[in-house]
């Protein structure tokens, strides 16, 4: 990841993500959404895909109209939602594959359809706080051009497929493939660099064209070893949290804390399953303010899975061991959107010129639509793609879309037009009840958002879907 930073990769997602969505409403944000997620398949960091995406769409968000709280706000949540995004997903995917014993493939497998649902989701949500506000996108001819600005970067794709081919097909070990991808992505880097110092272009994007060669391949140089550093840096921070964290994993394995923990949560949630997954909520966000993402999964992984594999047996349910982990993952990377402390909301904060705090409760209100999605994996293990058909999961994969945007309408007040308090009542419930699986339930929920409809298209007829 710190190495397709350094090269120029995040422009080139960037310039992607304008050529797709940089014209439809709200534009810019839109772009955020995007360009984020691609980010998020290549760099495990919330904070640093807000800082490298944000850099560019937060201002044209501003420029487009949104306030700068909002505008940091949406980059907060795009650069939190593209954590969720295989094949990477941080540090914390690998050891969840080490400590299952399990291939990465089928983490990511598990995690791809919540995450799209999620992406697509965010989407929906900026789409509709653009209606909201009367905001369109750039003029087209600002944009790029869609098929030569993706032709232009494709060599950016080689250290990803070289990490997927080892992972997949190799059925190396995530550090082996890891480490190839690192070499594949140097070794593409420094390719290209002779390339453009041969027709006197910029080596990365956006910069001073190389005056030749020498000149490009010293730049090319020099930006790798920037990479290295950032990379160790940032490894350094997470080795010695992870480390610290393993402490505090032993402490509880060999003395029987965990045993005790896990009786308490049990007891606290009255055998609920639904007030035992809250609790377990709370808990990763608050550990997560000050944690990151990695030793926040290890340790609520380790306190909290036993506990509600407990609950789900009690009460009937088999939930897989994997769901509970994805459970754990998810709110350990949203206490990263969270306030008060949200650190990737001060990374866009500082880039929007807002308040932190205001940014930070923009994203949260955002993210609300994600807060849902673990819960519904628990009780709905087909969402991961485990022993279901394809019919099923395309069924899921619909309610729970239609769920995620009837929430982000509720917690907006705006479908076509403004909503009266009873709609907004309706959406939420209806977003509730598609949480839960049932053919009923999901019918019920897919009824909300019909009536809320027709009632607000009969107040504005002329109001427009896009």
């Amino acid at each position: 990841g710190a190495v397709l930073e350094r090269t120029g990769a995040g422009e080139y997602l960037i310039r992607v993500a304008f050529s797709l969505v940089g014209h439809t409403r709200g534009g810019p944000a839109k772009v955020a959404v995007v360009a984020s997620a691609f980010m998020g398949t290549i760099t495990g960091s919330s904070i640093a895909n807000t800082a490298t995406i944000g850099s560019m769409t937060i201002p044209l968000m501003k420029r487009v109209g949104f306030k700068p709280e909002v505008a940091g706000g949406i980059e907060t949540a795009a650069g939190g939602n593209g954590q969720l995004m295989p094949p990477v997903m941080g540090a914390a995917a690998f050891v969840m594959a080490e400590w299952l014993r399990i291939p990465y493939l089928e983490i990511a497998k598990a995690a791809a359809l919540p995450a799209v649902i999620d992406q697509l989701a965010l989407l929906g949500a900026v789409h509709l706080l653009a209606l909201k506000h009367g905001i369109r996108g750039l003029p087209r001819n600002e944009l790029p051009r869609f098929l030569p600005t993706l032709v232009s970067g494709l060599h950016y794709l080689i250290p990803v497929g070289v990490l997927l081919y080892y992972l997949i097909v190799r059925d190396y070990t995530p550090l082996t493939s890891a480490f190839l991808s690192l070499v594949a992505a140097a070794a593409m880097f420094v390719a290209t660099s002779f390339v453009q110092g041969l027709r006197h272009a910029p080596v990365v994007p956006g910069h001073a064209p190389a005056a030749g060669v020498g000149p490009a391949l010293v730049e090319s140089a020099g930006r790798l070893v920037q990479a290295c550093y950032l990379g160790a840096r940032n490894m350094a921070s997470v080795a010695m949290t992870c480390a610290c964290a393993g402490i505090i994993v032993g402490i509880v394995t060999l003395t029987g804390v965990g045993l005790n923990l896990s009786s308490i949560v049990v007891d606290l949630s009255s055998g609920s399953l639904y007030l035992g997954l809250f609790l377990t909520m709370l808990a990763c966000l608050i550990l997560g303010m000050g944690v990151p993402t990695t030793p926040t999964y290890i340790i609520m992984a380790t306190l909290t899975a036993p506990a509600l594999i407990a609950l789900g047996q009690a009460q009937g349910l088999v939930i897989p061991l994997i769901a509970v982990h994805l459970f754990v993952f998810y709110f350990g990377i949203l206490a990263d959107d969270t306030p008060p402390v949200g650190l990737a909301a001060y990374a866009a904060a500082g880039i929007a010129r807002s308040d932190p705090f205001r940014t930070g409760i923009r994203a949260f209100t955002l993210d609300m639509r994600t807060f849902l999605l673990p819960f519904m994996f628990i009780t709905a293990p087909a969402m991961l793609l485990i022993d279901t058909t394809w019919y099923e999961a395309l069924w899921i994969f619909v309610t729970a879309s239609v769920g995620m945007y009837m929430l982000a309408g509720a917690m907006q007040g705006y479908l076509i037009t403004e909503g009266r308090w009873w709609e907004r009542a309706v959406l939420f419930v209806g977003a509730i009840l598609l949480v839960k699986p049932g053919l009923y339930t999901d019918l019920a929920g897919i009824a909300g958002v019909a009536l809320v409809y027709a009632s607000q298209r009969r107040r504005a007829p002329e109001a427009p879907l896009f």
